[in-house]
């Protein structure tokens, strides 16, 4: 009975007959080392970009600290209703890491120049591919995770403990 029960959104990605979910990001990615892949991002049917870059991250809050924070997003509290949008490596410098609601319906349409396909990971794991011209819808997921954590669980001291905030390394 010593525990506080912390409910977490996940993030829903459709394509064709594919339905999958994830609790950290979908990351599409060109699947080969330092090979540009091409792709137009579509937030609630408007038109963000059409972008080259090695891929793109939509992260959920929780996947914030994980490989969204890599590729330079922001950190996001679990309990933000957002979605981040991370290019990874984008060919411009324009192109930056973006927070949208977490009502928005992103539309990622993969659009090949070597007519090879995209991988398609959620939380790590590849999963399944895109090919040229195929739509990858990505949301809010209606479904959601309950996280148990011990009765004293603080997010902000688990930040700080993780990525060593406060910390003098010259002294370590």
């Amino acid at each position: 009975g010593n525990y506080k029960i912390e409910e977490r959104n996940l993030v829903s990605a459709k394509f064709n007959d594919n339905h999958l979910y994830g609790l950290n990001e979908v990351v599409v990615h060109s699947g080969a080392y330092a090979q540009l892949m091409r792709y137009r991002l579509n937030v609630n049917d408007k038109v963000v970009y059409e972008q080259r870059s090695d891929g793109l991250i939509i992260a959920t809050p929780t996947g914030s600290t994980a490989y969204s924070l890599s590729c330079g997003g922001p950190i996001l509290k679990p309990d933000v209703e957002a979605l981040l949008l991370v290019p990874i490596c984008p060919h411009s410098l324009n192109d930056r890491p973006m927070v949208v609601p977490s009502s928005s319906e992103i539309t990622l349409r993969y659009d090949s120049e070597q007519n090879v396909s995209a991988g398609i990971d959620l939380d790590g794991d590849t999963v399944s591919e895109l090919k040229m011209g195929d739509n990858l819808l990505i949301k809010k997921a209606e479904k959601s995770i309950c996280l148990i954590h011990p009765e004293n669980y603080d997010y902000f001291d688990n930040l700080k403990s993780k990525l060593l905030w406060g910390k003098d390394k010259r002294h370590e």
